[in-house]
């Protein structure tokens, strides 16, 4: 690495699996665009070898297949598997737990980095829930980022004693963090009142890596290719923010149409009672979790794709980092009216209601326009992660440029 690098250690919120498909092309990206001016350790969640094995067998498995060692995703990026004295959800309501955590923590940290050279680094650390902010200042960090990608106070599917400590903790990462990057405009609303360094950064797409699916030599895989035409299709996490309800009356005001889904099943969210009546019907057909490798193959068979979002609280603030995935494969995009999907009803034809849903899907499908695919493609790349990543860190240089003591 070269010299006056910075190291970037990521707070992983959710399972590494969640992290591979939804978050890693953002750090994949900082790899690529920023080359040897910076490095990315992911931090997983922290495992308690006593109580992880009763809370979650599969996850303690896993850490124990990989031990404390330091794996390297790709070049730049490293992903690190941490012990802690008590498990995270305990350590939320003991305060002394959780103090103590964060000193183990640290010092885990302190030694992966050096173990990379990183010793006279700049340290950022970027955290991805209210409920890090125990973590500020542990490192010694010369910068604190909160990526605010949802409104975690009401998350579907938590307990009103979660929501309220969520709260409580939101409060104080803001208060605390230098910098806010807000995927929604509802998410800089929330935290400007309590910090002034909030800045948009609505999600992107990995472009490249989706343009694949304009490609004559990318094949359209075997589970969708027999599926009758036109294939409606929706990707993502399968829980509480889907409407079901949404995706039966399209299913059944247009049996000629079928619905794929896929995306995995998120359970102790997802409306298990409509799941089960929207794919009994004949044409919908749920064909599971896919390898973010494959979408590219799968967005291919879709002659439509969907963000079939319900109208609730949370989504208030969600901003679909699929729309930019769909329209770099250079389909046509129907959403439900997102309060952040309003400046992009040029690029999505944005539905009120389920008839208008609908009729969305229908004007879709009647654009013949050979050459629509080709600019929808291009109108990905103002929104692809390399962009995304050159604006934050502009941000973030200038930042840590005016924390020097000499100002350099």
């Amino acid at each position: 690495m070269a010299d006056n690098t910075v190291t970037i250690v990521y707070f992983v919120t959710a399972s590494w699996e969640s992290f591979f498909s939804i978050r890693l092309p953002l750090w994949q990206n900082f790899a690529r665009t920023l080359g040897s001016q910076a490095r990315v350790i992911c931090v997983g969640r922290g495992v308690d070898p006593l109580l992880t094995p009763i809370v979650n067998r599969r996850r303690f498995g896993q850490w124990l297949s990989g031990g404390m060692k330091l794996r390297q995703l790709v070049d730049g990026v490293y992903a690190f598997s941490p012990v802690v004295a008590l498990h995270e959800q305990a350590a939320f309501y003991v305060p002394l737990a959780g103090a103590i955590n964060r000193q183990i923590l640290a010092h885990q940290i302190r030694r992966v980095v050096a173990s990379l050279g990183g010793s006279r680094d700049q340290i950022v650390a970027w955290f991805s829930h209210p409920l890090q902010h125990r973590y500020i200042g542990a490192l010694g960090e010369d910068l604190a980022i909160f990526h605010a990608t949802d409104d975690f106070t009401v998350l579907p599917g938590t307990s009103e004693r979660l929501r309220s400590l969520v709260r409580d903790a939101e409060r104080t990462m803001l208060r605390r963090v230098d910098l806010v990057f807000a995927t929604s405009p509802n998410l800089v609303q929330r935290a400007a009142h309590l910090n002034g360094g909030a800045i948009l950064f609505p999600g992107a797409a990995d472009t490249r890596h989706f343009r694949r699916a304009l490609e004559p030599e990318t094949d359209v895989p075997e589970d969708l290719r027999p599926i009758r035409r036109p294939v409606i299709g929706f990707a993502g996490s399968l829980f509480g923010i889907v409407d079901m309800g949404l995706l039966q009356y399209l299913a059944k005001t247009r049996p000629d149409w079928s619905l794929v889904l896929l995306g995995p099943i998120v359970e102790g969210s997802i409306d298990v009672e409509g799941f089960r009546r929207l794919t009994s019907l004949e044409n919908v057909h749920y064909l599971g979790r896919k390898d973010y490798n494959l979408l590219p193959n799968y967005y291919k068979g879709f002659d439509v794709c969907l963000l079939p979002y319900k109208r609730m609280d949370y989504s208030e603030s969600v901003f679909p980092n699929k729309l930019f995935q769909y329209l770099a494969a250079g389909k046509p995009v129907v959403s439900v009216g997102l309060p952040s999907m309003e400046e992009y009803r040029n690029l999505a034809k944005v539905a009120d209601g389920y008839e208008g849903f609908v009729r969305g899907v229908e004007e879709a499908l009647l654009d013949g326009d050979p050459e629509a695919p080709r600019r929808r493609s291009q109108t990905a790349e103002a929104n692809s992660w390399e962009a995304r990543v050159t604006e934050m860190w502009k941000v973030i240089k200038g930042k840590l440029d005016g924390k020097r003591p000499d100002g350099a």
